[in-house]
């Protein structure tokens, strides 16, 4: 029991922090946690949390890799916008006659080149996940999202590969990381 305090990247916090917390404060009761939010990780320093979740890499001497997951995106509109804009047949076709909206990481430049950015209706860009998911949402245009939003009502372009996951990082603080509070969180 007792309180572990963890950073996480904004997009993390937004809309993949975990389900099962409820099942895990019922498991421990005496368990807190206290999140601290920032867009990147020069917005804390190591030493004032126990851990951080970030899509970033901390190369810290006060911090240890616990692990990395990736999180693989696709391609989201709402079903509204698609029925107004039609459904893209592939990335040109996106490109060119579709709104595209991104985070200012823009994994979306990654996935597009180089050339097809440039060329891209990118109406709406954003460092705010939720503005991002409330745009989506509000049939503003396309985007790219981890595929778990298929479960927020959301249309994943399935027929469009977005071969471009999100790695998320897993470190801990060398100095309090086998505390077991902050051990069972881990």
């Amino acid at each position: 029991k007792g309180e572990v305090r963890v950073f996480m990247s904004l997009g993390y916090a937004s809309y993949m922090v975990p389900q099962d917390l409820s099942a895990l404060f019922d498991i421990f009761p005496g368990l807190h946690i206290n999140s601290i939010t920032a867009m990147d990780t020069s917005f804390f320093n190591i030493k004032d949390v126990d851990i951080a979740i970030t899509y970033q890499e901390i190369d810290n001497q006060d911090t240890v890799l616990i692990s990395e997951k990736k999180v693989h995106c696709g391609f989201f509109a709402s079903s509204q916008y698609l029925a107004q804009k039609g459904y893209p047949i592939d990335l040109d076709d996106m490109v060119k006659n579709h709104r595209l909206i991104t985070k200012h990481d823009s994994l979306l430049a990654r996935v597009l080149g180089e050339e097809r950015f440039k060329k891209a209706n990118i109406c709406f860009k954003s460092n705010n996940t939720l503005a991002l998911i409330n745009a989506l949402e509000n049939n503003t245009g396309i985007g790219i999202m981890p595929l778990s939003f298929a479960l927020h009502g959301l249309v994943c372009l399935d027929n469009i590969i977005c071969d471009c996951p999100i790695t998320y990082h897993l470190y801990a603080n060398r100095l309090t990381k086998d505390i077991p509070r902050v051990r069972t969180l881990i």
